[in-house]
Parts: structure tokens; sequence; C-alpha cells
């Protein structure tokens, strides 16, 4: 990321995906919301200014009763949005 930061770049974005762990294991994209929370701090460090770890909804095993959680517990990484799953 400082090379990122070094060369300009001024926003970034992670493809989080999803914070339920059924859903992240449907998808193989496991991570902890720790590790997650841990590269949005690096990246603040590093000075980017615009963070957005990217939500998706549609995915496999995903409800549309589940989607607020994530929503919520992304809020303190800069994420305002979901994306659509294709």
């Amino acid at each position: 990321m400082r090379w990122l930061r070094g060369l300009g770049f001024q926003r970034i974005s992670f493809g989080v995906q999803d914070l339920t762990p059924d859903v992240q294991h449907t998808i193989g994209r496991v991570q902890s919301t720790a590790l997650i929370t841990d590269v949005v701090d690096i990246a603040r460090q590093q000075g980017f200014g615009s963070l957005n770890p990217d939500l998706v909804y549609g995915l496999p095993s995903q409800t549309a009763e589940r989607l607020t959680g994530p929503s919520r517990a992304a809020r303190p990484w800069g994420s305002r949005s979901w994306h659509a799953a294709r």
C-alpha cells in the first residue's frame, strides 16, 4: 500500500463481499473482521483519504434479512454502498 500511495493513489477499495462466515465459505472469500479492520487501519495510516470495503448483495447463501449486520459493521471502515452480484 505504501508503494501505491507513493505513486499518488488516494482511493483504495477492498473486495470484502460479505462478513457472514457461511457466505464467505460459499464464495471462497474467507476473511475475519479483525483482518479487514487491520488492513483498513494500515490504509488510513498510509494516508489514503478514501477507503471503500466493497460489499456485494445477491451472493449465494445470502438472505435479505442478514444484510443489515454487515452493512452496520462496515460503516467504520468507510463502506457506504452495496454492489449487486452478477
